[in-house]
């Protein structure tokens, strides 16, 4: 969430040092245009003058082009700092979308797909990145267990070592949240 405000704002900062240094540099050369407009005569200060007057057009243009760039930094700044919700927000709206248990049976069908219930954590941390590191850092929103899970008998090895790693995980992340239940 914050990675991408942060590139936005390291590049609108090197934009805004690169807008520094242009209109420092075109003052310099207005600076040079009068001085040369004062102490040169004829030809000389007609070629001068014009070649003065090609570099300032092209800085203009690379001027406009930085002040673009900045224009277009602070509107995704912008619209980043109106969606951008406090941790404790967040936290509630996923303590919402979990409040269901978590269904590890998802774990244990056959094939290679693994599925999981809506609103669970395994798949709310599949969204994004962001979600992901606040979702795996929030022992609260995997506290959620159906207890008859409990009672989950399979004849085959492979489904029950599948549902007791997957339990075991989601017990881990809880860590001393206290469980909660239907």
């Amino acid at each position: 969430m914050s990675s991408k405000a942060s590139n936005i704002r390291a590049k609108y900062t090197q934009d805004d040092d690169v807008l520094h240094q242009l209109l420092e540099h075109q003052t310099k050369l207005i600076d040079t245009r009068k001085h040369a407009y004062r102490t040169l005569q004829g030809a000389a200060r007609r070629d001068h003058v014009a070649a003065i007057d090609g570099k300032l057009k092209i800085l203009k243009l690379d001027i406009a082009h930085v002040q673009t760039q900045l224009a277009h930094s602070e509107t995704q700044l912008r619209a980043l700092a109106s969606t951008r919700l406090s941790d404790d927000i967040w936290r509630h709206v996923f303590d919402l979308a979990t409040s269901a248990p978590v269904d590890l049976q998802g774990f244990i069908l056959p094939g290679p797909v693994i599925t999981y219930g809506p609103g669970d954590p395994y798949a709310l941390a599949s969204v994004c990145r962001g979600w992901r590191a606040f979702i795996l850092a929030t022992p609260s929103l995997w506290a959620n267990f159906d207890s008859s899970l409990l009672s989950f008998k399979s004849g085959k090895a492979r489904q029950w070592s599948r549902f007791l790693a997957a339990l075991q995980l989601q017990l881990e992340r809880s860590a001393s949240s206290p469980l909660r239940g239907p």
